[in-house]
């Protein structure tokens, strides 16, 4: 179940905000996780003499499932996430990014990731697909999965796949996120969802 507090993780979003809503299901790493991320990606940078919009490390995540963009947060939608969330058990575990890379679209993000995608991510990503599924949550995917985490933005080209010293990213909960475009608050998490009491709970 998703933790609840006035303003913080759980807390309900307000309906009719400026800008508008990016709801996405993400692991969100712990700050020392978040520390070694972010000295990775400016090693990389510098030794790229990378030129593009480097990410904020405050909103490093991965993301697991994309529900889309809204002028306001509907709130049906959120229910059923919920709900969906709710019903996934999935044991914790841990990974590591072990790779760097960028995709081929017009903004060429440059990202941290995994060479092969580990199996315990993979059970997550299909437990909460399905559970979203059931709850009659239409994802917006745009292709396979592939695990990462974007650190520059905007690259002048593309990186090909290198190898790093491996980041290892203890995961014990996966959170819903909403990124609130035309507002100061940038990412804020709506509600997180404890892996080891999900696999109680099964």
């Amino acid at each position: 179940m998703a933790d609840a507090g006035p303003g913080g993780p759980g807390a309900a979003p307000r309906s009719g905000r400026g800008g508008f809503h990016r709801l996405f299901f993400a692991l969100w790493p712990e700050e020392a996780v978040r520390a070694r991320i972010a000295a990775e990606a400016d090693a990389l940078l510098a030794v790229q003499a990378a030129r593009g919009r480097r990410a904020d490390p405050r909103r490093y995540h991965l993301t697991l499932s994309f529900l889309g963009d809204f002028p306001g947060v509907p709130d049906d939608l959120l229910a059923r996430a919920r709900q969906a969330a709710d019903a996934v058990a999935v044991p914790a575990f841990e990974f590591a990014l072990d790779a760097a890379g960028s995709f081929g679209n017009r903004s060429i993000p440059w990202w941290l990731g995994c060479r092969v995608p580990p199996a315990p991510l993979l059970a997550l990503w299909l437990r909460l697909d399905e559970a979203l599924a059931a709850q009659g949550v239409k994802l917006r995917r745009p292709g396979a999965h592939v695990p990462h985490v974007t650190v520059l933005r905007d690259a002048r080209e593309r990186l090909p796949l290198t190898p790093i010293a491996p980041i290892v990213w203890p995961v014990r909960e996966f959170v819903l996120v909403d990124s609130r475009h035309g507002s100061d608050e940038g990412y804020v998490v709506i509600g997180r969802w404890p892996l080891a009491a999900a696999a109680e709970r099964a």
